[in-house]
């Protein structure tokens, strides 16, 4: 569990609360831990973490008990031994069953609860939020998906209630949304455009958010502690209280990637995820009650594909389909579930359509997640003719890797 990325997002942990070292010298005197060594170097020689500390906040509880049960129990607390790991797995199921139970509830003001069940079965087992809920549990996204779904429950609460104890729960969640992953800032445009439909309706949010301006100084103020650790560790590591961890890796914003982003067969969203066709699809059904997320979820979905296509790396390393889109899921339900509410209101075949391709999908998502786990489906260089080479298959074909083309990550990252 403890691989890759995650060996970033972890350490945190462990040099803060075991090894009391934030420079990580530890991994040169402990042979045992160098597989787990991955830290940047600046300019000065300083060793760094690349990764915001945000999942590491989320690991923690899981993280504390373990190693007070290891300690009690003269266990392994070196920190990364198999109770750890577990722990981490563990750790992000809690997360997202927080995450769904709260999208549910938020659903069932608007929709009866068949169809919000269905909508939650079809965001679990037709997306690639399966893959990661249980195979690649210690990555952000399944813990940003829970936070965007409290999110949305939160800022529907205010503008239904307006009040201080909301209001700094909008900006703590703010500041745990943005610790994880600062381009994920974005989800802030629910709370200006929620319930806009008019020019109007938007001076109006205007003029009820300097009504409680008191309320919203406060949550930017309390938005801000999340980010506390992180500024005095990068002081501590690299002599600066802001620092940009990422060296040369950086967004392109003039040149996004937004048909590969969606349509190529390397990570392509459509293709991986087809579900999410139906899902946008269902804007068109945000009427009456709902037209309150029309326009948040147009304008959500719009800047997260630009900005996710405009990183140098738009199919973001090893991973299955566009991980970058998974919490987005948090917001789109609410369109899916409009959609899936429309069709069953209509004739039977309508009913008996839509049954048979929420099946297909779910069928077809969970075979490509079992792919994608066994190396079928190749974790960065998938083509066309390899992606129809192996549909379907539950076995690797021998001549696989004639039908595979590398990104060229260099290239890449230099520019496009």
């Amino acid at each position: 569990i403890i691989e890759w990325d995650v060996k970033n997002y972890y350490a945190y942990l462990p040099a803060a609360f075991i090894y009391n070292d934030l420079h990580q010298k530890y991994f040169d005197t402990i042979p045992e831990l160098q597989e787990y060594a991955w830290y940047s170097l600046d300019d000065m020689g300083n060793r760094y973490l690349k990764v915001s500390m945000g999942v590491a906040m989320m690991y923690l509880p899981s993280f504390i008990i373990v190693h007070t049960w290891q300690l009690l129990n003269n266990g392994d607390t070196g920190g990364y031994g198999v109770p750890y790991q577990r722990a981490i797995a563990l750790n992000v199921l809690l997360f997202l069953y927080l995450g769904l139970f709260v999208l549910y509830k938020l659903l069932l003001k608007y929709f009866k609860p068949f169809i919000a069940y269905l909508t939650i079965i079809v965001i679990i087992f037709a997306t690639n939020m399966l893959y990661y809920a249980t195979n690649e549990p210690g990555l952000t996204h399944i813990y940003s998906f829970c936070l965007f779904s409290v999110f949305i429950w939160a800022v529907d609460k205010w503008h239904e209630n307006p009040n201080i104890k909301t209001a700094l729960a909008i900006g703590l969640l703010m500041g745990f949304i943005t610790i994880i992953r600062p381009t994920n800032a974005i989800i802030i445009v629910l709370l200006f455009l929620y319930n806009v439909k008019s020019f109007s309706d938007l001076k109006k949010n205007m003029l009820l958010a300097y009504k409680y301006r008191l309320q919203w100084v406060l949550a930017v103020l309390i938005s801000c502690l999340p980010w506390l650790p992180q500024i005095i560790y990068w002081k501590i590591a690299t002599g600066h209280f802001i620092f940009y961890s990422y060296g040369v890796e950086r967004f392109f914003f003039t040149q996004p990637e937004i048909i590969n982003v969606l349509f190529s067969y390397r990570k392509g969203w459509f293709v991986y995820t087809p579900i999410a066709l139906i899902a946008l699809i269902g804007i068109i059904f945000l009427k009456n009650k709902l037209s309150s997320y029309r326009w948040p979820v147009i304008i959500y979905i719009v800047l997260q594909i630009y900005i996710v296509s405009s990183w140098w790396d738009w199919w973001y390393g090893g991973c299955f389909g566009q991980r970058s889109m998974i919490e987005s899921f948090a917001l789109l339900a609410i369109p899916l579930a409009a959609f899936v509410n429309f069709i069953f209101k209509k004739f039977s075949w309508q009913k008996l359509s839509l049954g048979i391709i929420i099946i297909l999908l779910l069928t077809l998502n969970i075979i490509q997640t079992f792919q994608y786990r066994y190396t079928i489906i190749h974790w960065d260089s998938m083509t066309k003719e390899a992606y129809w080479h192996v549909f379907l298959k539950l076995d690797k074909p021998k001549d696989i890797d004639r039908y595979l083309v590398e990104p060229d990550y260099d290239k890449q990252r230099k520019g496009r």
